[in-house]
């Protein structure tokens, strides 16, 4: 997920620096022109006021280009913006779709988001193996932070679950997030 998420803060620098100016050059400008990771980039701008007014309603329509490019660092961002109500109209349902698209990308951090949804049951039908099986794929995708959250889901479960979701994190990572939330 580092990589993913370094790679867009290169590409908003490469952004503002494009025409020979400092990172807070005015990026208002700038279109994706169909570059997915572009548009993640002008949307990471966008959202957090880099180089162009802060705007979440044009962060979220730049995040969701980049989602359907295949980035999936940007449907976390999306799905993020969906559970807040930050620049669309909150709706947990289609933050977890994106957590859920982002997780099978690649994103450790989809992995734990849509997992913490599993856990409290927002958005989703509240199921401790689901949640702690994305905690467990998450982990093994490299994030400490979700090793946390996957114990502290466990103090809620019995062995037969623990055993139960570790299986199904094992058929997540062999065959797609599809196959393990079915």
């Amino acid at each position: 997920m580092f990589r993913l998420f370094a790679t867009g803060v290169i590409w908003i620098v490469m952004l503002a620096s494009a025409d020979g100016q400092d990172g807070d050059a005015d990026l208002s400008s700038r279109t994706c022109e169909g570059d997915a990771m572009r548009c993640y980039g002008l949307g990471a701008a966008y959202n957090h006021g880099r180089g162009v007014e802060q705007d979440y309603a044009r962060a979220a329509e730049l995040f969701r280009q980049a989602c359907e490019g295949g980035i999936a660092i940007s449907c976390v961002s999306l799905g993020i913006m969906y559970q807040t109500g930050r620049g669309v109209t909150q709706d947990y349902a289609r933050a977890a779709e994106l957590f859920r698209q982002g997780c099978d990308g690649g994103a450790a951090r989809a992995c734990a988001s849509l997992g913490a949804m599993y856990y409290s049951g927002i958005g989703v039908l509240r199921d401790y193996v689901i949640g702690h099986a994305l905690f467990n794929l998450a982990a093994s995708r490299g994030s400490t932070l979700d090793a946390e959250e996957r114990a502290r889901v466990e103090d809620l479960m019995t062995p037969q679950q623990i055993a139960e979701a570790q299986a199904l994190a094992r058929r997540c990572q062999e065959n797609g997030i599809a196959a393990c939330l079915q």
